[in-house]
């Protein structure tokens, strides 16, 4: 496999497979190192993505530094993006153990597309608190010595557990997969349903899983799972109608998937088809109207139960005809605001969401 080592800045970085528009940003956990991620590569490269990795403070060729701490590791990943974005146009995120943890603080503000979690420290509160209570430590004694050695090889530290509970997750804008072994020790199980639901993530159990995904079989499971995650995406489309200040929503019929719900007009990319010319069959087949494609809005990569999409987003107008229930149960024009109160397809929400973004 093609790879190239390099740095950003001080940060040691390898990138695995052909030059690419698609990145998958792989961050490693405690003990790892970027060299990680060249499994992860074999899986994600032969579906068109390049795959980016780095070493951690202490971790790989910066070994015997110091810094694998929130405030040393979380300015680095944003530099890190910050640098991926000048080179790559679609992000992904990869991330093992506290690796995640790291990843989310760094990027709340500006999420990557879409995100792939292994073993994941979701609550590092929560983790440092049972880990005083495994050492029999209490909360005046760690403030009194600020640091204590413990005999299952941590050091708790009263200024990590302030900026734990200083930094909670509180927003992760990022449609998420989760896998979640069943003897995970670092997070409790509860933990994680609570994070998937509260976030909408896709939560798999792997139920003979330990944290540190090692054995044989927990490694052929981990890589059935990523490649199931990161199957080639299905090229679709989809049509910002204006009238004035409204936009066109259509509701989807009962008996099909998502049913119930709203969402652009649009579809499939055919093979020999642009993406406009999709758009305009699409249009015709689903409204019987013509409809004049004007520029990109934004494109996305999105991954429902049951399918990846690629989808670009385009304003549009009609140039001819009367939209018509040719497809749809119900159609709708409304305003950004007005849309924000309607439950719309998940994709469909991150349109809705930058639209509203925009007009602020």
């Amino acid at each position: 496999m093609k790879e190239k080592t390099f740095k950003i800045g001080d940060i040691p970085a390898v990138v695995y497979g052909p030059a690419s528009d698609n990145v998958w940003l792989f961050i490693h956990g405690k003990c790892g190192c970027k060299e990680e991620g060249r499994a992860f590569a074999e899986i994600a490269c032969s579906n068109g993505w390049q795959v980016l990795a780095i070493d951690f403070p202490g971790h790989g060729e910066r070994t015997g530094g110091e810094g694998f701490d929130p405030w040393h590791a979380v300015p680095e990943l944003q530099s890190v993006m910050d640098d991926a974005r000048k080179h790559w146009r679609h992000i992904a995120l990869r991330a093992n153990s506290i690796g995640a943890w790291f990843s989310m603080l760094a990027f709340q503000p500006a999420p990557p597309e879409r995100a792939l979690f292994v073993s994941p420290v979701l609550d590092m509160e929560a983790l440092i608190r049972r880990m005083m209570g495994w050492a029999g430590v209490t909360e005046a004694e760690l403030e009194a010595r600020m640091s204590i050695p413990t005999n299952f090889g941590e050091t708790l530290s009263w200024d990590y557990w302030q900026y734990a509970k200083a930094h909670p997750i509180q927003h992760w804008d990022c449609p998420t997969a989760i896998l979640y072994p069943g003897g995970d020790t670092m997070t409790e199980r509860r933990t994680a349903e609570d994070f998937a639901a509260r976030f909408g993530c896709d939560l798999t159990v792997y139920e003979e899983g330990e944290h540190w995904f090692h054995t044989p079989e927990q490694l052929r499971v981990l890589a059935d799972w990523e490649r199931s995650q990161t199957a080639a995406p299905l090229e679709v489309v989809a049509a910002l109608i204006w009238e004035k200040d409204r936009f066109l929503a259509c509701q989807r019929p009962e008996n099909k998937a998502r049913g119930g719900l709203w969402e652009f007009v649009g579809g499939k990319v055919e093979p020999g088809e642009t993406r406009p010319q999709a758009l305009i069959r699409e249009c015709r087949e689903e409204l019987g109207v013509t409809v004049s494609v004007k520029e990109p809005f934004l494109e996305l990569i999105h991954r429902y139960p049951d399918l990846t999409i690629h989808l670009t987003v385009f304003h549009a107008s009609i140039a001819e005809g009367t939209p018509q229930l040719l497809e749809h149960q119900a159609l709708r024009w409304v305003t950004p605001e007005e849309a924000n109160v309607m439950p719309f397809c998940p994709a469909d929400e991150v349109i809705v969401k930058r639209l509203r973004s925009t007009l602020i």
